[in-house]
């Protein structure tokens, strides 16, 4: 894992505000509390910065919490933890779903709904992921082992 220098977090947080519409505040409470680091995948890892040095003091192959992959060039796709951060916070590019919908999402179905571009999946109060809306369907990224069996 190596960190992400804050030039490029920075940029990374400006994608989130174009694509989510989220506050500067919101924003730079994720700058000023985390640290920002990248494995081999290209997937993004949170650590608060006050027990980063507990975990500079252990062999690790990953920490910190999975929150995003930069994709299709500069586009944001956030994982179900980054969308329960920013989702509360989005303004837009979330689609609202029931839970009968919820519930085939979770169990790894792509939707049949309308958006462009990477959305966060949102029913009721619970933010579960995001996908890729295109040509009429959201395409499903939760990865196999945490999905739910109808």
């Amino acid at each position: 894992m190596e960190e992400i220098p804050s030039s490029e977090v920075r940029r990374i947080l400006k994608k989130i505000k174009e694509e989510y519409d989220v506050e500067d505040e919101i924003l730079r409470t994720l700058e000023k509390d985390f640290r920002w680091f990248r494995n081999r995948e290209g997937k993004i890892f949170l650590v608060k910065k006050e027990i980063f040095p507990l975990a500079n003091q252990i062999k690790y192959h990953r920490f910190g919490l999975y929150f995003a992959r930069i994709e299709r060039g500069d586009k944001i796709r956030l994982s179900i933890e980054g969308s329960q951060i920013i989702g509360p916070y989005a303004k837009k590019n979330v689609i609202e779903i029931g839970y009968e919908e919820l519930k085939k999402w979770l169990a790894g179905a792509d939707l049949e709904k309308d958006g462009s571009g990477f959305v966060i999946i949102k029913s009721n109060n619970y933010f579960a992921g995001s996908g890729l809306a295109k040509n009429g369907k959201i395409k499903n990224y939760i990865p196999k082992e945490r999905r739910i069996t109808l």
